[in-house]
């Protein structure tokens, strides 16, 4: 179902007038929601899509680690036996922003009747469907307060593989940007007052220095308006890659082919899609709408179409572990323990396993990686500083000794 954002009018209890803008499936849905909340609607329509896109791009995001804390702190509270509205009230007073008032929308729409899962439902945003189906599916199960613990360990582990992996590919760009800006301001600023200098002395000049005074000129000739074209260019280009499902895609797949970083992601990947698959399972899910789910959830186009491959092979009759292996972008490790699993009817202890393995190699895999790159970067800058200073300080160098 799809949902769409709602300007709407109305009148309070209080014979208030009553305005906003609330994300709804349709108008009857729309109508039902605000008369919860004690607001009588009088006229609604949907924004266009240009304004939703605007308003979904200037409205502050949640962080996954806000919403892993908040799961985890409900999981607590309806394990200890606490009622959903009490423990919603409970776990949303320590956050913040965007997420508080989610969080209350959310339990004032349980205190109506509702379920968590139909409340969840109105804030795509922010719960994302296969956060959705799995609340779902424990409530209908009765198991919420086992389930909830489960999917809360899956948020932190994940979020913690996410941090680790972004820490380790920002890092270097981080470090290699402060070099760019440091050759650059010396280029810039820097090497004209040596450049008058250096033809006062009436001597040839060294190579690299003559490259740097080349390289200052063309700066300052026009290079800097260059450069803020490109870097520009480069940010819409990343953004319009973003929107573009054919581009975000050819994106992915470029990003999974790279030396270092594409095997990380791809074992990431597949943890997460065991990870998911496996607490589908447990949440007493069908295959079918558990892969539906888990689909849009890979956040790669090359694995959620790896994903929507699975689900097609199954309904041609083939079993679990040669719809995997059919894809081609899983491991021999996985599609050798959903064997296993399809066996001996433990199929989510085996993919439990699979994904608390991978994520463990991933997290070794970091630590040394971060080790490895710490002392390259720093090298690496010293030469790129240091051969800046060098070129700078070469001729005066050479005119003391001529002295």
């Amino acid at each position: 179902m799809t949902v769409k954002a709602w300007r709407w009018q109305g009148t309070d209890a209080d014979g208030r007038h009553r305005r906003g803008v609330t994300p709804s499936p349709d108008c009857r849905s729309l109508r039902l929601h605000l008369r919860r909340r004690g607001i009588a609607l009088e006229n609604a329509s949907p924004l266009p899509e240009w304004a939703e896109w605007l308003l979904r791009s200037r409205t502050p995001g949640v962080k996954s680690g806000q919403l892993a804390g908040f799961l985890r702190r409900l999981s607590v509270l309806v394990a200890s036996g606490i009622p959903m509205v009490q423990a919603l009230e409970m776990s949303g007073r320590e956050m913040r922003g965007s997420l508080l008032t989610v969080i209350g929308t959310v339990r004032d729409d349980v205190a109506t009747g509702r379920s968590l899962a139909e409340a969840m439902t109105d804030h795509p945003g922010v719960f994302d469907t296969l956060l959705c189906s799995l609340i779902r599916a424990g409530e209908q199960a009765s198991a919420l307060d086992r389930l909830l613990p489960r999917i809360a360990d899956h948020r932190e582990r994940g979020e913690r593989v996410r941090q680790k992996l972004r820490r380790a590919m920002m890092h270097p760009l981080l470090v290699l940007g402060i070099a760019a800006t440091v050759a650059l301001m010396l280029l810039g600023f820097v090497m004209p007052r040596f450049e008058s200098m250096f033809r006062d002395f009436g001597a040839e000049l060294p190579a690299l220095t003559q490259m740097l005074i080349r390289a200052s000129d063309w700066l300052r000739g026009g290079g800097w308006l260059l450069a803020a074209i490109l870097g520009a260019g480069m940010a819409t280009a990343s953004t319009v890659a973003m929107r573009l499902p054919r581009l975000r895609r050819t994106r992915d797949q470029i990003i999974l082919r790279l030396p270092v970083a594409g095997p990380l992601i791809r074992r990431v990947m597949e943890a997460r899609f065991a990870g998911l698959l496996a607490l589908m399972n447990e949440a007493g899910m069908p295959l079918a709408d558990a892969l539906a789910s888990l689909a849009g959830s890979m956040g790669n186009r090359i694995y959620e179409q790896a994903v929507v491959d699975i689900a097609v092979s199954l309904d041609d009759g083939r079993n679990l572990e040669a719809s995997i292996a059919g894809t081609g972008q899983f491991s021999e490790t996985l599609t050798q323990m959903v064997a296993v699993g399809e066996e001996t009817g433990q199929l989510a202890a085996m993919l439990n396993r699979v994904a608390t393995l991978t994520e463990e190699s991933v997290n070794r895999d970091l630590d040394g990686l971060s080790a490895l790159v710490e002392p390259v970067l720093m090298t690496l800058l010293g030469l790129i500083i240091g051969g800046l200073v060098l070129a700078i300080y070469l001729p005066v160098f050479q005119l003391g000794a001529a002295i």
